[in-house]
């Protein structure tokens, strides 16, 4: 938990526990077989999808709350990228042959174009995007957090989580659905 706390709000405080719980899940997956783990990271996502749909929207937050528009860089701390791309190129062995799929462009396409795609790369860049809102909300206040959330969520991650989620889908019905339960 971090040192800010978890928030008051019900809604805010489900999605504080939900993107620590993901972001935990994404650090210690190795201490897991893939079997154990991959449940729990799945159902991680869907807990993490429900509750990021549940924050404020960004024009609700009063001019108070929302982070000044500036051209200075975003005070957030990153996941720095060499440990991105070591967790990435963790996250890519432990899953073996699931490591690499094959995911739509545009579902409502004419003619649906389907690109390879790393779900190693796909969830670590939701953790690299959660950590630095974790990293906000504890430096610069809640509303901030809240902002880069939605904002790095509408512009980033959610394709990623979506991604993600057909992915584990995927996997439970190669193995009949019958994972363990977490």
């Amino acid at each position: 938990m971090h040192s800010a706390g978890i928030p008051d709000e019900p809604n805010l405080a489900a999605f504080v526990r939900a993107a620590e719980a993901y972001c935990a899940a994404i650090e210690t997956h190795a201490s897991l077989a893939p079997a154990v783990a991959l449940p729990r990271l799945h159902g991680a996502l869907v807990r993490l999808y429900a509750a990021v749909l549940d924050l404020p929207a960004k024009e609700t937050l009063s001019d108070a709350q929302e982070p000044e528009a500036s051209t200075e860089t975003p005070q957030y701390a990153l996941v720095s990228n060499e440990r991105r791309d070591a967790i990435g190129r963790d996250l890519a062995h432990w899953l073996g042959d699931a490591e690499q799929l094959h995911d739509l462009v545009d579902a409502y396409a004419l003619d649906p174009e389907l690109i390879p795609v790393s779900l190693a790369q796909a969830l670590v860049g939701i953790h690299q995007d959660l950590r630095a809102g974790l990293s906000t909300w504890e430096t610069q206040g809640l509303a901030y957090g809240v902002w880069h959330w939605r904002t790095f969520f509408e512009a980033h991650w959610n394709t990623h989580l979506g991604t993600a989620l057909r992915a584990l889908e995927a996997l439970a019905r190669r193995d009949d659905g019958q994972w363990p339960a977490p």
